[in-house]
């Protein structure tokens, strides 16, 4: 189905953005390797919240104006 497409879609792109940012990071402060391992793991941490925030904000009781709003402030 569609969604298993967005799934692989949306982990290849993930995969793809954490290799990038935990190269520059090793890069840049090659020094502190405690900088690094932090900075991943708050990474890797962002879309599952970001995911549980949406589906909070989804099936919250709000009107539908005063949603559309957070949506947008989230994304933005």
């Amino acid at each position: 189905p569609k969604i298993w497409a967005i799934f692989i879609s949306l982990t290849v792109h993930k995969l793809i953005v954490a290799f990038s940012v935990g190269l520059q990071l090793a890069r840049t402060h090659a020094h502190n390797i405690n900088l690094v391992v932090v900075s991943m793991i708050l990474i890797s941490f962002m879309t599952p919240i970001g995911g549980v925030l949406g589906m909070l904000v989804q099936n919250a009781p709000i009107d539908g104006k005063y949603r559309d709003i957070i949506v947008l402030i989230c994304q933005g």
